[in-house]
C-alpha cells in the first residue's frame, strides 16, 4: 500500500508538471508570435542611425527632448518614451541588426524601463493611461522576454505593476474592451499567469458575439460605439485588429477561438468591414470622428506587403481555407490600384440596425448615410471632426477608383457634403455637441434589400431644414429624389450632388450633343459627365458647378493637426432650392463607372423611370431589370402602366419581375413600429393579396420577402 501511495504521489506530481511544462510551452508561443509580430510591424523602422540617436538622447533612462510633464489628451508626448523603447528592444533581440545584443544597448532599454515606471507619466484623457501606454509598455517587454534574462526582474516586476494599474475589462465595452483585455494578455504571457490569461482571453472573445447592447456587433452586423453610433471601420478596426491579433496568438494553443464565435467574426469582417472598402479607401462615413485624420480612408495597412506578419496574413490563418479566395481578391484589391472590381460580386445591403446602406458593383460602390432617433449623429471628440455637422444627413459615397475622397476633407466645403440637403453657410459650422449624444429626428428612415437591388429613405428635420429623401439602387444606376423639401432659414437650401477630387475635363449633355464644360457658377444641362461618373438630371434643374481649387487645413477640422494651409482642385456639383423654399424637390440619376459616350447612349436610351416625387410617394422603375421601388410615406397607391399596388401602412416595399413570371415582393418598416403591412398588387388585371408580417426586435427595419 505504502508503495502503491508513494507511485499515486508521483503520479500526481507528474501530471501537475506536465501541465505545468505545457503551459510554458503555450506561453513560450504566445510570447514569440506576439514579439514576431510586433517586430514585422515595426522592424524596418530600427536602423542604425536611429537607434544611435536615440540612444545618444538618452541620459538616466529619460530621452532629453520628450516632454514628460505634457499632460494633453490627444498628441500626448510621453507615448513617445515608450514607442523608441519598442525600436531600442527590437534592434536588440534582432539577429542581423548591428545593435544585436549590445551590452550598452541593453543597459539603455533596462534605464528606460526603471525610469517610466517610476515617473509614471499620465494624460488627461484616460485612453492614453489605461489602453495606449500599457498596451506600449507590453510590446517592450514581450520584445525583450524573447532575451530571457536579460533585465532585472524587479525591473519588469514594477512595470507588471503599473501595467496593472489600470481599469479593469469589466468596465469597459466594444473595442475599449478588446484594448485593456490585450494588454492584460501581454501580463498573463511576460508573467506566465495562467488564470490571468485565461480571464483576458475571455474578455478579448467577449466582444466576438451580437449583441443588445448599443455597442459592439448589432444584429445586421454594423458595428456601434459611444452609444448606437456608428463606427463600422474607426473603433470597428481596431476591434478587428484585436479580435484577430489575438486569435491568431492562440492558434493551436488552449485559448483557440471557438468555432461559433469565429463564424461571427468572419461574417463581420467579410460581409461588413470588406464591403465598405473600394480597392484601398474606406467609405469616409464609417469613420466617424476619424474622418478628420489625415490618410484614415487608407486601408493597404491590412495586406501591408512590407510586414510580413500583416493583418491579412493573420486573417487568413484564423478564416481558415474556406475563406481563401476572398483573402486573395482582398489583398489584390488593397494592393493593386488596378484591381478594385476584383472578386466583387453585385450585393446591396441594408443595415437596419445602423441606418445605413451600401451597394456595390464590380464597376462602383455607392453607399448611403442616415441617422434616426434609433441612432446618433457623427461624434465631435477629443477636437476632432469639428465641421461634420450634417454628415449623417442623407450623404453618399460614390466611388469607382476608390480614392475619389481620400484625404479630401481640408478642402471639402462641409455644408456641401455629397448627398446632402442643408443650409449654404458663408463659413462652415462647428459641432456643438461632443461624443455623438446627439440622436437623428424624424423616425421614417429606412431600407428595403433582397440582397442584389434594393432602396433607402431618410426622412430628415435638422438645422432648419426639412426633406423627404430617398434612394432607389439598380445595377448601372441609382436614383436620389427629394420632395417636400422646405425651411424657413435666410440661407440658400442645396442638395449636393457629389463634391470630389477634380480629375480631368468636365462634360455636358443638352439637346443630345455633349460638349466640354469651362465655365462656372449656373449652368444648364441635361447630363454632367466627370471622372467616369455620369450626373443624369431628368427634369430642368437649377445646377451649380464649381471646379478650382479650395483651401483649407487638417487642423480646421482636428486640432490634433497645425494650421497649414494646402489646396487642391474640387469638383462641385449642386442643386440650389433657393432661400426658404416650400415643398421643393429634385430628381437626379447617378450613373457611376461610364465613359462620355455611354453617357450620350445611356441618356438617348433611357430605362430609368421616375413614377412619383411627392410629399406621399416616391418611387422609381427599372423597365431593364423589371424592378420598381416605392416609399410610401403614409397608405396609399402607386399606379404605372397597367400595374399598381396598395399599402395601407407607410413602408417600403421593391416588386421584382422574375423571368419565370413570378414576382418577389421585398418589404420593410421604416418607422420599426408596425406589426404588419396589407399589400395589394394589381397585376394585368389580376390581384395579389398579401398580409406581410413584420419582424420584432432586434429585427425590427428587416427585410420581409414573398414571391407569388
Amino acid at each position: 500500500m505504502e508503495k502503491r501511495g508513494y507511485i499515486r504521489i508521483l503520479v500526481i506530481i507528474l501530471f501537475f508538471a506536465s501541465i505545468s511544462i505545457g503551459y510554458t510551452q503555450d506561453f513560450k508561443v504566445i510570447r514569440d508570435r506576439i514579439a514576431q509580430g510586433v517586430v514585422s510591424e515595426k522592424g524596418r523602422y530600427a536602423n542604425k542611425n536611429r537607434i544611435k540617436e536615440y540612444m545618444d538622447k538618452m541620459n538616466d533612462g529619460a530621452f532629453n527632448d520628450v516632454d514628460y510633464k505634457d499632460t494633453t489628451d490627444t498628441n500626448w508626448k510621453p507615448i513617445e518614451h515608450l514607442k523608441r523603447l519598442e525600436l531600442l528592444a527590437i534592434a536588440y533581440t534582432t539577429e542581423g541588426n548591428q545593435y544585436y545584443k549590445n551590452p550598452e544597448l541593453l543597459k539603455k532599454i533596462e534605464k528606460g524601463l526603471k525610469f517610466w515606471a517610476k515617473a509614471h507619466p499620465k494624460s488627461t484623457n484616460w485612453w492614453h493611461n489605461d489602453i495606449n501606454a500599457p498596451k506600449q509598455l507590453g510590446r517592450v517587454l514581450i520584445v525583450m522576454s524573447t532575451a530571457l534574462g536579460s533585465i532585472n526582474q524587479t525591473v519588469i516586476d514594477e512595470c507588471l505593476s503599473q501595467m496593472k494599474d489600470t481599469r479593469s475589462a469589466d468596465e469597459m465595452t466594444g473595442a475599449n474592451k478588446v484594448d485593456i483585455a490585450i494588454q492584460n494578455i501581454y501580463r498573463a504571457a511576460i508573467s506566465e499567469d495562467a488564470p490571468l490569461m485565461e480571464k483576458s482571453v475571455e474578455y478579448v472573445y467577449e466582444p466576438i458575439a451580437l449583441t443588445l447592447e448599443d455597442e459592439g456587433i448589432q444584429y445586421d452586423y454594423s458595428y456601434f460605439q459611444h452609444g448606437p453610433q456608428l463606427h463600422i471601420s474607426s473603433y470597428g478596426s481596431e476591434f478587428i485588429k484585436g479580435a484577430y491579433t489575438t486569435a491568431y496568438w492562440f492558434v493551436g494553443t488552449p485559448y483557440a477561438l471557438p468555432k461559433e464565435k469565429a463564424a461571427i467574426l468572419n461574417k463581420y469582417f467579410f460581409d461588413t468591414y470588406v464591403s465598405g472598402i473600394r480597392g484601398r479607401n474606406m467609405d469616409f462615413n464609417l469613420e466617424g470622428r476619424g474622418i478628420s485624420r489625415q490618410d484614415a480612408l487608407d486601408k493597404g495597412w491590412i495586406a501591408d506587403f512590407k510586414n510580413e506578419d500583416n493583418l491579412l496574413s493573420k486573417i487568413a490563418l484564423v478564416a481558415g481555407s474556406a475563406y481563401s479566395k476572398k483573402v486573395e481578391d482582398l489583398k489584390k484589391r488593397l494592393t493593386d490600384y488596378n484591381a478594385v472590381g476584383e472578386g466583387i460580386t453585385p450585393e446591396h445591403i441594408y443595415f437596419w440596425k445602423a441606418d445605413y446602406t451600401i451597394h456595390k458593383r464590380p464597376e462602383y460602390s455607392f453607399n448611403v448615410r442616415a441617422v434616426s432617433p434609433r441612432t446618433r449623429r457623427t461624434e465631435r471628440g477629443n477636437n476632432e471632426n469639428l465641421l461634420g455637422r450634417v454628415l449623417p444627413d442623407g450623404s453618399t459615397n460614390i466611388q469607382v477608383y476608390g480614392g475619389e475622397y481620400r484625404n479630401i476633407m481640408p478642402f471639402w466645403e462641409w455644408d456641401k457634403i455629397p448627398g446632402v440637403t442643408a443650409r449654404d453657410y458663408d463659413e462652415d459650422k462647428e459641432i456643438t455637441i461632443n461624443w455623438g449624444k446627439e440622436a437623428g429626428t424624424s423616425s421614417f428612415v429606412g431600407g428595403v434589400s433582397d440582397g442584389v437591388y434594393g432602396a433607402t429613405v431618410y426622412t430628415q428635420d435638422y438645422d432648419g431644414v426639412k426633406a423627404k429623401k430617398s434612394y432607389f439602387f439598380f445595377d448601372d444606376a441609382v436614383v436620389c429624389l427629394g420632395s417636400d423639401i422646405t425651411s424657413k432659414e435666410k440661407e440658400n437650401i442645396t442638395t449636393t450632388v457629389n463634391q470630389t477630387y477634380s480629375r480631368g475635363d468636365i462634360y455636358g449633355l443638352q439637346n443630345g450633343q455633349i460638349t466640354s464644360i469651362t465655365n462656372e457658377g449656373n449652368i444648364t444641362a441635361d447630363a454632367i459627365w466627370h471622372n467616369d461618373i455620369g450626373y443624369v438630371f431628368p427634369k430642368k434643374t437649377k445646377l451649380e458647378l464649381s471646379n478650382k481649387n479650395q483651401r483649407g487645413s487638417w487642423g480646421q477640422i482636428n486640432k490634433r493637426f497645425p494650421l497649414t494651409e494646402l489646396e487642391d482642385k474640387i469638383f462641385k456639383l449642386w442643386i440650389n432650392q433657393g432661400v426658404s423654399p416650400t415643398n421643393a424637390t429634385y430628381e437626379y440619376i447617378v450613373l457611376p463607372g461610364i465613359s462620355k459616350d455611354e453617357l450620350v447612349n445611356n441618356y438617348a436610351n433611357q430605362y430609368i423611370k421616375v413614377l412619383e416625387n411627392n410629399g406621399k410617394i416616391q418611387a422609381v422603375e427599372d423597365t431593364k431589370l423589371n424592378i420598381t421601388q416605392a416609399v410610401f410615406f403614409e397608405p396609399g397607391t402607386l399606379a404605372w402602366g397597367k400595374d399598381k399596388v396598395i399599402v395601407d401602412k407607410p413602408c417600403i416595399l421593391q416588386l421584382r419581375e422574375l423571368p419565370n413570371k413570378s414576382t418577389v415582393i421585398s418589404v420593410a418598416d421604416p418607422n420599426q413600429t408596425e406589426t404588419e403591412v396589407n399589400i395589394t398588387y394589381i397585376k394585368s388585371g389580376k390581384d395579389h393579396k398579401l398580409n406581410i408580417q413584420f419582424p420584432n426586435a432586434p429585427y425590427r427595419g428587416q427585410t420581409v420577402q414573398r414571391t407569388f
